[in-house]
């Protein structure tokens, strides 16, 4: 289904020309001046804002600068869709548009699934505010105009839904924040009692925050600081890469959640959110990834031996192109992102700066940090055979040995994980909620005691794809459930899909297979 596009006729614009001269977010036009207000020169530290916080005169702005970037050609650096196709662009138009004419440099060059996600995205983030702040300025008329990209804080229960903003009006030519419906999950663009767009536990990085590796080191790679031994979601920032990839499977436990469910749970089966060659085409993708780079200070504040892998000389020294507000061709690397207030001038609303050790600067005073884990010994596994995940619930038991039934709970107990491998993606967009042991007949429950977490991919499809993996520590439950009187040694996963739909014929219309799993080990350590 081609796109809508109809702020490119330019009523957008002229409307947002002739509302904004009046108001900018520091000043209001004097009566009788021809000229729009001029506010002072922005701080030298721009402060990201949480989407809800912002006035109806900053939203206004913003608006109009998408609007402005929108309104250019696609081979223009500085438009909307070139910005929008360096994170990656489609074969063909059936969720997206193909672009018209030849690749650009950058196109396609965004990193997931591995340790380069973070500080790529950083990246991409920085230049893109840069051009849409010089864009609103152009929009209303005000050089000085202070506009910072906002986040959304989608773990904080009040802020569920999708930001108004972004759906209201629902009408593409007044709102360029608003994509229509199917290009966003059906729940998120109008509100649906009892399906808010983005629950607490699809939003949650508690895991993820409580992780203390940035990265782990894969069999066979020679690391300086990423840890062996590890699955690469026990690792908050993904898996080690001698080289960039595109899309790699391995997924930091960050961005296989929040950030891969976030986004399938707003794209669902045929929204753009869903896709990387089009995700970056909703306007809700840029707060989204806003708040992931937020969390990835968040994490580094805690310290207790939380680091950026600054000895491995591949993290800190690859190069990455992006486009400036002049839509000048510009590089970076790690080491000049890493610390966002001094290198990048900006920082987020209520979270300080700290724990930042820039490259070639004196370490500071060590933190003890996690050393090498205990080797993983395999308690029970299944066949490997290929196992679909559709829209009904699957349920896979893993039957441990006698001898390692129980988990002693006198003193700190040996750790267990349940791993499932073999992941690769079929379908874009859909997650699964996963249970361990859930009682048959019982509702499952994202917020209830069986719920081990999410699995989501946020990736391509590739037939020749090796698959990744995905781990959850069981060891707490096991504990509780032995505690209940409800263990008996056997590991149940059930697989249940996460995504609502709306109609019988939505769901019938849904493909047989969205993600493919070969294998479940239980591991101990």
């Amino acid at each position: 289904m081609p796109e809508e596009s109809p702020w490119r006729s330019g009523p957008w614009i002229a409307m947002a020309l002739c509302a904004l001269v009046l108001i900018a977010c520091n000043g209001v036009q004097e009566p009788g001046s021809s000229d729009p207000p001029v506010t002072d020169p922005p701080p030298s530290v721009h402060v990201r804002q949480e989407i809800h916080s912002l006035t109806q005169p900053q939203i206004d702005a913003y608006r109009a600068g998408v609007a402005l970037m929108k309104s250019r050609p696609a081979d223009d650096p500085t438009s909307w869709i070139y910005q929008a196709n360096i994170h990656g662009f489609p074969g063909t138009s059936q969720i997206c548009d193909v672009t018209p004419g030849p690749v650009q440099p950058a196109w396609e060059t965004c990193q997931h699934g591995n340790f380069f996600f973070l500080p790529w995205h950083r990246m991409y983030l920085y230049y893109f505010e840069r051009i849409l702040r010089a864009a609103a300025q152009e929009a209303i008329g005000d050089p000085n105009y202070d506009f910072t990209l906002p986040y959304w804080d989608y773990e904080d229960p009040e802020f569920e839904d999708l930001p108004e903003p972004f759906r209201v009006p629902a009408d593409t030519a007044q709102n360029p924040l608003f994509v229509p419906d199917p290009r966003r999950a059906f729940n998120c663009n109008s509100i649906v009692p009892g399906q808010p767009c983005v629950s607490a536990s699809t939003a949650s990085a508690t895991v993820a925050l409580s992780l203390i590796p940035f990265c782990n080191c894969p069999a066979g790679e020679v690391c300086t600081d990423c840890l062996g031994g590890l699955t690469p979601s026990e690792a908050f920032g993904g898996q080690f890469t001698p080289v960039p990839q595109h899309s790699a499977g391995n997924f930091g436990e960050l961005e296989s959640q929040p950030h891969n469910v976030v986004h399938v749970a707003l794209g669902g089966n045929v929204g753009w959110m869903s896709f990387v060659p089009c995700a970056a085409r909703d306007p809700i993708f840029w707060v989204h990834h806003a708040n992931i780079d937020r969390l990835w200070q968040v994490w580094l504040n805690q310290n207790a031996g939380r680091s950026n892998p600054l000895g491995e000389q591949v993290w800190t020294d690859e190069t990455f192109q992006f486009f400036d507000e002049n839509g000048q061709s510009v590089t970076l690397t790690a080491c000049e992102v890493l610390n966002m207030a001094t290198q990048l001038d900006y920082v987020y609303d209520g979270v300080p700066v700290e724990n930042v050790v820039l490259c070639g600067a004196p370490q500071p005073e060590a933190v003890a940090g996690p050393g090498p884990p205990p080797a993983a010994v395999e308690l029970a596994a299944i066949e490997p055979a290929r196992r679909s995940l559709g829209r009904d619930a699957v349920r896979v038991a893993v039957n441990l040995p006698p001898e390692d039934v129980s988990i002693e709970t006198v003193g700190e107990p040996k750790r267990r994980w349940v791993v499932v491998e073999g992941l690769t993606l079929r379908t874009p967009g859909a997650y699964y909620q996963v249970y361990l042991n859930l009682p048959e007949g019982t509702e499952p429950d994202p917020e209830g005691d069986y719920f081990l977490g999410n699995i989501a991919i946020f990736g391509e499809v590739h037939e020749d794809d090796p698959g990744g993996s995905r781990s959850f520590e069981i060891t707490d439950h096991v504990v509780s459930l032995q505690e209940k009187g409800e263990w008996s040694g056997e590991v149940e996963l059930t697989f249940v899909h996460g995504n609502p739909s709306p109609t019988i014929e939505t769901i019938e219309a849904e493909p047989e297979e969205f993600i493919r799993f070969s294998h479940v080990r239980v591991i101990e350590r």
